[in-house]
């Protein structure tokens, strides 16, 4: 520290924390309907359902989200090029709300 900043030692940090209850992540159901999946899970949380592609290396090629409500949400993902397709949800808060389930395509 340079000269004259000795006070910064007993400066109080004020920053914007919110204080999030510990989630119990739910079950995932994954069920393939036409080109898209649909995903279930017995929760109260909104929030947003992803599905993440990767290629057979496992890097990912794509993730797409579509809103969480109600308990259901319908996902189509990119799937050229990809060996496995990842779910999950997580609340509008970025907590996961449900288990990841990997499919192999």
């Amino acid at each position: 520290m340079g000269k004259y900043n000795n006070s910064l030692l007993d400066a109080t940090i004020h920053y914007n924390y919110i204080k999030y209850d510990p989630i119990t992540p739910a079950a995932l159901t994954v069920v393939q309907s036409g080109s898209g999946y649909v995903l279930t899970a017995d929760t109260e949380y909104d929030g947003a359902a992803y599905a993440a592609s990767y290629d057979a290396e496992g890097a990912l090629i794509n993730v797409v989200s579509k809103p969480f409500t109600g308990n259901a949400a319908t996902v189509t993902p990119d799937t050229a090029g990809a060996a496995k397709i990842k779910f999950f949800v997580w609340t509008n808060n970025i907590q996961p709300v449900t288990y990841t389930k990997t499919m192999d395509l």
